[in-house]
């Protein structure tokens, strides 16, 4: 019985000890789930990795399973120079990139994997002097379908810096894309600019010749905002139309309006589509009329009680 409860001690504290250890490490665990992606193609994925150890600590970087000799690492900030080792300062995280280069030769269908974050301790484990490598890991899932058919998918975000545009200063927009197909693409920009209906500024602006192309699974913001200068232009409301052209094939349209002023602001409701202000103005009269319920029938409840109090006096 006393040996027991000493083997029961005895396996508490070293699950402990594992459980603390385990802890030292970390990455972000949901999986990395990577589709349509053609022969000879490559594509990336950001780590996100903790430490918990109380000093900057070095950590190796692998991968595992189908996809082992397709994944080169990088720091975030340079992406020229593969690594195979990383340091998280202490008590602290870093993110990295990992890149997939799906060899010429691969057949359709799915790979699975992992990307490894691992710290290596050494432990003499002999009287010779030979040290063994015993080191603490944390895997995240990877799986890659590979395809041979070309699939153009990708999503724009056109945002206003305002919605309210000083006169004599440009209109400026940020565009930002999302590749989510499995080619490369160049996306182009149509701008139109509308005042009472009538089209007063019409221009395509492509996309910059000394931009990295967009790669599949990469989201990238354009370096130069897509700007239309109000100069001579009259105080107004006006409508700004966008179409996202790939090769000449319109992708996406999108729309806005604006006003130009003297003063200029921010957003007003001159400028804020009808579609977004009336659920506002229906939300704000239904809560009106929910509390002018609930106080109706508070009122009325308060009312039967009195008149009950006085009748049983």
């Amino acid at each position: 019985m006393k040996k027991i409860t000493l083997l029961t001690v005895f396996l508490m504290v070293a699950s402990f000890l594992i459980g603390q250890n385990a802890l030292t490490i970390g990455q972000m665990t949901k999986p990395i789930e990577i589709k349509d992606v053609l022969r000879g193609q490559e594509v990336q994925a950001t780590l996100n990795l903790f430490g918990e150890e109380d000093k900057e600590t070095a950590y190796d970087l692998s991968a595992g399973g189908d996809i082992a000799s397709w994944a080169t690492f990088y720091a975030i900030d340079n992406l020229q120079n593969p690594i195979t080792q990383i340091k998280i300062p202490a008590q602290g995280k870093v993110d990295a990139i990992v890149k997939f280069k799906v060899p010429e030769d691969t057949p359709n269908g799915l790979y699975v994997g992992q990307v490894i974050l691992m710290t290596a301790i050494e432990n003499e484990s002999n009287k010779e002097g030979i040290s063994a490598s015993v080191g603490m890991s944390v895997g995240r899932e990877v799986s890659i379908i590979v395809t041979d058919k070309e699939i153009v998918n990708f999503e724009t975000s056109i945002i206003p810096l305002t919605y309210g545009v000083k006169r004599g200063e440009p209109l400026q927009i940020k565009v930002i894309y999302e590749n989510r197909g499995n080619v490369t693409v160049k996306p182009d920009l149509q701008l139109k600019i509308l005042k009472d209906n009538k089209v007063i500024f019409n221009a395509i602006f492509p996309y910059p010749e000394n931009f990295e192309p967009l790669k599949p699974q990469e989201r990238k913001e354009l370096p130069n905002l897509i700007e239309w200068q109000t100069k001579d232009q009259e105080n107004d409301d006006y409508r700004a139309e966008l179409t996202i052209l790939l090769k000449g094939e319109v992708i996406k349209n999108d729309f806005f309006r604006f006003t130009i002023s003297d003063r200029g602001f921010v957003l007003g409701i001159k400028s804020m589509n009808l579609r977004v202000i009336w659920p506002i103005i229906a939300v704000v009269v239904g809560i009106g009329l929910i509390l002018g319920i609930v106080l109706k029938i508070r009122k009325i409840v308060k009312n039967r009680k009195s008149q009950t109090d006085s009748t049983q006096m």
